[in-house]
């Protein structure tokens, strides 16, 4: 009795090739134009030679990595797999270590409401900043459960993202405490 050879792997594992023309039509047109030079210029791309060389796919793969995979093993993987790029587990740590700069810049680019500058008339009605904070909680599974707070901070009157703004709010302030003298938060 013959047995026949089962490969499963390509018809389950491997997407269909239209994804990449998705990313590259539904995405990647919605990014801002400077993305490529500032990810040069913040760090978060670093050889021209490296197996990585677009920011959209780096920023694909981090995108990847928070909603679809569990680890950065995982996220390996899943670049072979895409065809996106062919990195070890620690490349894809570091790389998204030294993209936090980069990534909270496409976040302030992405929230700027086009053609639009900051708002004088705020500054001129008298009040200091206008800020949008988010201090959003995750609880972990596991033995102990720990919560971790994720916070963020965003500016209407520059229309820009704070990451650092974010670390006044760690020590588990109530959201009354935020209140400045001309400061106005907004909390979520």
């Amino acid at each position: 009795m013959s047995v026949g050879v089962y490969d499963i792997a390509e018809e389950s594992l491997v997407q269909d090739g239209g994804i990449d023309e998705r990313w590259e039509q539904e995405i990647v047109p919605y990014l801002p134009k400077e993305l490529e030079e500032q990810a040069w210029l913040t760090g978060a791309m670093q050889r021209k030679s490296g197996k990585l060389t677009r920011a959209s796919d780096l920023l694909r793969g981090l995108l990847a990595y928070v909603l679809c995979v569990s680890s950065f093993r995982g996220l390996g993987a899943w670049g072979v797999i895409q065809g996106v790029v062919d990195m070890a587990d620690t490349s894809w740590r570091d790389r998204l270590r030294k993209a936090s700069e980069w990534l909270s810049w496409i976040v302030s680019q992405q929230l700027r409401p086009d053609g639009l500058l900051p708002c004088p008339w705020l500054k001129k009605a008298g009040y200091g900043a206008v800020e949008l904070v988010d201090a959003t909680h995750l609880k972990c599974v596991g033995l102990h459960g720990r919560t971790w707070r994720i916070h963020g901070l965003y500016s209407l009157t520059s229309h820009a993202n704070s990451p650092t703004g974010g670390q006044q709010h760690a020590s588990g302030r109530k959201p009354e405490a935020l209140r400045a003298a001309g400061r106005i938060d907004l909390c979520a």
